[in-house]
């Protein structure tokens, strides 16, 4: 989920600061009539904005979109720090998910969470609208806005792919560690709902049904050229609760079971 802005509509910053938060808090929950965009410098946060739950770290920004509340889940590090920026609500800004949105002219998207280490620019307009709104400078900090705005749009239109391929690349390094796609998505600093999107859209089948895949790929080769490993340590390999739930899963992917399929390997070498 993200925002779609009017950017044709003239906007005002009416607060541009940064927080130091010295022990762990809950965001405040709220519903603001104006937008938020904040900067984590130093931290993390986990709050729920509309019905998305996203969890900011170091050099994310989340957007807190007018008329939606924004709910605290989980306490912040001790020393968070983070820069913010407050502005007006303009007609035509609403919530929207980028998949399910028709764009107008003069509109741009930014989601709700962004990953934005690789562009610094952002963090420099982000300090110089604090700076200018702090001079009581009104029109430079609106342009710094805008300029923020565009920034944090282009930042959004990274293909989904790249998403995709590098969720494979963690859901492979950490098999055997049974990552919730909640995790997932936060090493890839993009929500659940767009973690699993690009995945799906990508390689045809849930995150979860990769695992299983995956797994059912090392265990048949350890199945065929391990003989004397026991299926209970194999299961144990490969990060299953026990070895029926080993089985079930292996039987359910391979429509046999790990014993069954050893011995017909076997047999045919």
């Amino acid at each position: 989920m993200g925002t779609v802005f009017n950017m044709s509509q003239i906007r005002t910053v009416t607060q541009a600061s940064r927080n130091c938060f010295l022990s762990p808090i809950k965001h405040p929950s709220r519903t603001l009539n104006e937008h938020v965009i904040s900067y984590v410098l130093q931290g993390n946060w986990d709050l729920c904005v509309g019905e998305e739950r996203i969890q900011p770290s170091k050099d994310c920004v989340f957007i807190q979109p007018a008329h939606s509340p924004h709910i605290g889940v989980g306490l912040c590090a001790p020393n968070t720090v983070t820069m913010f920026v407050h502005f007006s609500f303009a007609e035509g800004d609403r919530m929207a998910a980028e998949e399910n949105t028709a764009f107008s002219k003069g509109e741009i998207y930014i989601g709700n969470l962004i990953d934005v280490s690789a562009y610094p620019r952002i963090k420099e307009w982000m300090a110089k609208i604090a700076e200018e709104k702090a001079k009581d400078n009104v029109v430079k900090a609106c342009a710094y806005l805008q300029l923020l705005l565009c920034e944090l749009s282009e930042c959004c239109s990274t293909p989904k792919d790249e998403y995709a391929v590098k969720i494979r690349g963690i859901i492979l390094q950490h098999l055997k560690e049974n990552l919730k796609n909640e995790e997932i998505a936060r090493m890839v600093n993009v929500s659940v709902r767009t973690a699993e999107s690009s995945f799906r859209a990508r390689y045809k089948m849930t995150m979860h049904q990769f695992v299983l895949e995956q797994k059912a790929k090392q265990a048949k080769f350890l199945l065929e050229y391990y003989p004397n490993v026991k299926i209970g340590d194999i299961a144990n390999e490969l990060g299953f609760y026990d070895e029926y739930h080993f089985s079930r899963q292996f039987k359910k992917a391979t429509g046999c079971s790990p014993k069954q399929y050893r011995q017909s390997v076997l047999q045919t070498k």
